[in-house]
Order: structure tokens, then C-alpha cells, then sequence
């Protein structure tokens, strides 16, 4: 069976109603939604919430040569980079991980594992999520960190990976 999940630093939360897309990423959501993100690629999301960062793996588009690459720094899954300045507030967040029922959810984008319902909904259970570098690792995910992420992002948008940027709107915000 399929699994969504929510991660949050926020450990209140009883139930999610739908909001507004971003329009400048998402111009052809125009209705209202809760957006979840699937247990594949859950491991995207074991940051703070506004810590900017590159994703990658690899993909069924993926080339010989860009396997070869990534196969070359180990033999992770996945790969994320960050900026520098958010390392210890990573290492020291706790996140809360809300599991949703499948039932009304539907995919709007693979790469990122992302998961959309229209109507307001109710988690099946929580989970409190300590020290994101274990969690990573226990994943499969190389976390890197770089002064400046802007080449990375280039980098994974003029390859043939399966990535997703997330949060860029707040680069250099830890500096």
C-alpha cells in the first residue's frame, strides 16, 4: 500500500486544510489542496522547513554517464545538497511526520513525489522525528554542503536525474 506523509516542524497539527498553490511553480493548480508527499521520497523533507536544497537521484531518463557520476561519490540513493549555514540547525531540528490514508490523494509530480488532495484532511497517525542526519543516512541519502548552491541547481537541471528544488526562495537566509 502506498504511503503519504506530511512533515512538519509544527506538532500540533489535527487537520490540514486545502490552500492555494504556487502559481509560479504550479500555473495549472488553480483549485485549493493539501499536498503530501509519497514514503519514496519522504527523505526530502527530513529539514527545517525553509532550508533551501537540491535533490537528486537517479531516474529511468538517466544516462549511463550521469549513473556512472553519481555512482562515483558511493553508493547512496540519493543525494541532497545544502547551503553550509544550515547544518547545525538540521542537526538539531525535531520534525513531526503526519501518515495520510491514500484514499483522496492523486500524484502531480513524480520527480518529487508529490501528492495532491482537494478536500481538507485528517492525519492516520504521527510520528516525532529526531536527528534528520540519521535519518538520512538509515535512507540512503548523501547530505552535501556547499557555500553556494546555485551551480548544483544548474547542475541537476541540465541532467537527465530524476531532482526537485525546494525552498530556493530562502538561499543564504542562515549566512
Amino acid at each position: 500500500m502506498m504511503r503519504l506523509f506530511h512533515i512538519s516542524d509544527d506538532a500540533t497539527l489535527t487537520r490540514f486544510e486545502p490552500r492555494p498553490a504556487d502559481t509560479n511553480t504550479w500555473p495549472q493548480l488553480t483549485r485549493r489542496y493539501v499536498w503530501v508527499v509519497s514514503d519514496e521520497m519522504i527523505h526530502n523533507y527530513f529539514f527545517p522547513r525553509n532550508c533551501p536544497r537540491v535533490c537528486w537521484m537517479i531516474g529511468p531518463e538517466t544516462t549511463q554517464e550521469e549513473k556512472d557520476r553519481f555512482r562515483k561519490v558511493g553508493d547512496q540513493r540519493a543525494i541532497i545538497a545544502v547551503e553550509q549555514g544550515w547544518k547545525d540547525r538540521i542537526a538539531a531540528c525535531t520534525l513531526y511526520q503526519y501518515e495520510f490514508s491514500p484514499r483522496n490523494f492523486y500524484p502531480i509530480d513524480y520527480c518529487a513525489g508529490y501528492y495532491i488532495s482537494e478536500q481538507a484532511e485528517i492525519p492516520i497517525a504521527v510520528h516525532t522525528l529526531h536527528n534528520p542526519f540519521e535519518l538520512l543516512t538509515e535512507r540512503g541519502v548523501r547530505v552535501e554542503f556547499h557555500d553556494d548552491l546555485e551551480p548544483v541547481r544548474q547542475m541537476t537541471a541540465n541532467s537527465n536525474y530524476r531532482f526537485s528544488n525546494i525552498r530556493m526562495r530562502f538561499l543564504r537566509t542562515m549566512m
